[in-house]
């Protein structure tokens, strides 16, 4: 029963002492790589541990649990967050998966019975444990005949739940773990996702260094040409969920889950790992790594070099050699803290982001990933209107070449190059080449993603939409990939299409503004008035600020006949900035030629992205024969 302590000792022992072997005991087993202490099954069982052995079972809850162990708020409610049972549920599991291998001759066994948070233990005599398994001798079975079937069957199952059914010896041993290797051959590692390491660090203060192991572990994992590793967005959408890995390898379509934590005290810094089947949660491998120096990138280098070995013997071939971006410990520190305010995104962390990046370039000049990140950064601004396409589009354009002058290898700098030249040159086919180039160099999905966008632009739909899959396949929890799909399914006037992508922005992330936006844009296209009027006060309550929402305020009132209205937003846009491409639509809705190709002039003068839209954009059907339509087209290169 939960709190017992079953001896199988042939000599007398007193609680004391048996307590003070068991607190020994978990002392090795947390030392161990299995059950690290600064991990959070190792925390987990250090806790539960104790409380029991201090006869403290009416504590030990979920909701205490999950204060004490988890750092959660007063306000954890586990009935709502399932953090505790999805640890527990794994900590249990690893248990089991210990005593079947490595523990096999332990003299102590922790155990949780079902439904209990209660540990119970079992003390075996040591002079009875034989090498390797503590297990009756079976029948001898004659040494010539082969295993049967049903052996087979029995030897599986001693890994899935230790019951001592057959094989004595090493003989046995040998025969298990080679069953579990061709289990593994059998079911290779195709598709794996890396989650954000939990930072155990006091404060959390070392949250951007732990984002910035996972984001480097992705980027090592994604040199395996034939390994599709899921991209940042889904990666992170799990953060601090404590989902269940088969839930997540549903989700995301992978065989392996690869997790861990960072933990820094001082000097002393340590990082554990583990790589977990997806299908069925088996714990394929795992290791900590720990240092009394403050080097964050040799620990970088330590574990990613690890874990691409271990990957290596679980799925075959040769793991790609680790690359080091630069050999300077500080440079990289302001490395990541630029790459955790990156991704805050918003216009004061863009600004410190940039700044960041600069900083690390002082420490190292050849450093070719801090000036990606300002190319990152600066096209970010630029889509938050931070800063102006005429501004930041050049400056986008310098990053990305200096970071291909540093490193030629490099896919997001090619990607970023073609933005510039496709948006800011109006150059497509070379930009094509650049484009094509970072997927060939192995770029990742907002590389196909951006692809897509720009091949819907020159009416190449078919291949729009392949990019499109490609991208949702490394990025399935990303809103990019439908958004991306709705422009090409929109150019093409195909409306179911439309609205299988707005469905699918609307499931990914119900608080995104493009799954509404689109489908009140594919309305207004279609002149559907009776779904832009009554969906229109549904956007601008729930996005009283986009500069979207005046457009969609002057789409009401044309859908109204209320010329006066329209007008009205119209200048009131003019003072938000709304961009020119929005104004044209606008003035085109109200027949209002002059105005409409003004509007689309000033766009294309300030290199709106928005403008390489007017080839296909059915907004505009009623204006496209107007030679200033047709010259438009041909000065931004949609000739």
């Amino acid at each position: 029963m939960p709190g017992t302590i079953e001896s199988r000792h042939t000599f007398p022992q007193t609680p004391e002492s048996r307590t003070q072997e068991i607190r020994a005991y978990l002392a090795r087993l947390l030392a161990g790589p299995q059950f690290s202490a600064a991990s959070r099954r190792g925390q987990l069982l250090r806790f539960l541990v104790d409380h029991t052995l201090a006869g403290d079972a009416d504590k030990i809850n979920e909701y205490a649990i999950g204060l004490e162990v988890f750092e959660r708020p007063a306000s954890f409610d586990p009935r709502i967050e399932s953090v505790v049972r999805t640890e527990f549920s794994r900590l249990r599991q690893r248990l089991r998966d210990y005593y079947a291998e490595d523990g096999l001759r332990d003299t102590i066994v922790i155990e949780f019975p079902p439904r209990s948070y209660v540990a119970s233990f079992t003390f075996r005599d040591a002079s009875k444990l034989r090498d390797p398994i503590a297990f009756p001798e079976p029948a001898r079975a004659p040494e010539t005949a082969p295993p049967s079937a049903s052996h087979a069957r029995r030897i599986w199952l001693i890994g899935a739940i230790a019951v001592p059914c057959i094989a004595a010896g090493v003989a046995g041993v040998m025969l298990w773990r080679q069953h579990v290797s061709n289990l593994v051959a059998r079911q290779p590692i195709d598709a794996i996702v890396v989650l954000p390491f939990a930072d155990y660090s006091p404060g959390h203060q070392d949250e951007y260094i732990a984002d910035g192991i996972t984001e480097e572990l992705t980027n090592d994992l994604a040199q395996w040409r034939d390994l599709r590793v899921v991209a940042r967005t889904s990666a992170f959408a799990f953060k601090d969920k404590g989902e269940d890995v088969r839930e997540i390898g549903r989700q995301l379509n992978v065989d392996a889950v690869l997790e861990g934590s960072f933990t820094r005290e001082g000097d002393r810094m340590r990082v554990t790992a583990q790589l977990n089947r997806a299908m069925d949660g088996y714990h394929l491998w795992s290791h900590s790594y720990e240092t009394q120096s403050n080097d964050t990138l040799a620990m970088q280098d330590a574990v990613a070099t690890s874990i691409s070995d271990a990957i290596g013997r679980i799925r075959g071939g040769s793991p790609p050699a680790i690359h080091e971006p630069t050999g300077n410990a500080e440079a990289m520190d302001l490395y990541l803290q630029g790459e955790y305010q990156y991704y805050l995104r918003t216009r004061d962390s863009l600004v410190k982001s940039i700044s960041l990046f600069q900083a690390a370039l002082q420490k190292d000049p050849n450093f070719a990933r801090a000036w990606l990140g300002i190319g990152h950064a600066e096209i970010a601004s630029v889509s938050m209107t931070v800063t102006t396409q005429n501004d930041g589009f050049p400056r986008v354009r310098d990053a990305a070449q200096k970071a291909i002058q540093l490193d030629p290898d490099l896919p997001d700098a090619y990607e970023l190059l073609a933005d510039a030249t496709y948006n800011w040159d109006w150059n497509w086919p070379e930009a094509e080449k650049e484009y094509r180039h970072a997927i060939e160099l192995g770029g990742g999905a907002e590389t196909h993603a951006r692809y897509a966008w720009s091949l819907a632009t020159r009416g190449r739909f078919a291949e729009a939409h392949a990019q499109v899959r490609l991208a949702a396949q490394q990025d399935p929890l990303s809103v990019v990939p439908p958004f991306e799909e709705f422009v090409a399914y929109y150019f093409e006037r195909n409306q179911a299409g439309q609205q299988k992508a707005v469905q699918r922005m609307e499931q990914i992330n119900p608080q995104f503004f493009g799954g509404p936006g689109w489908a009140l844009v594919g309305a207004m296209a279609r002149h559907d008035c009776g779904t832009v009027v009554k969906d229109v006060p549904l956007f601008v309550k729930a996005f009283p600020k986009l500069p979207l929402t005046q457009t969609m305020l002057a789409f009401d009132a044309v859908c109204k006949n209320d010329r006066a209205g329209a007008l009205r937003e119209i200048k009131q846009m003019n003072v938000q900035r709304t961009p020119h491409y929005q104004l044209a639509i606008v003035y085109a809705f109200l027949h209002d030629t002059d105005n409409a190709i003004g509007e689309l002039e000033k766009c294309a003068d300030q290199h709106e992205g928005q403008i390489l839209y007017i080839k296909y954009d059915p907004f505009f059907d009623g204006i496209r024969n107007d030679p200033r339509y047709v010259a438009l087209e041909k000065r931004v290169g949609l000739e």
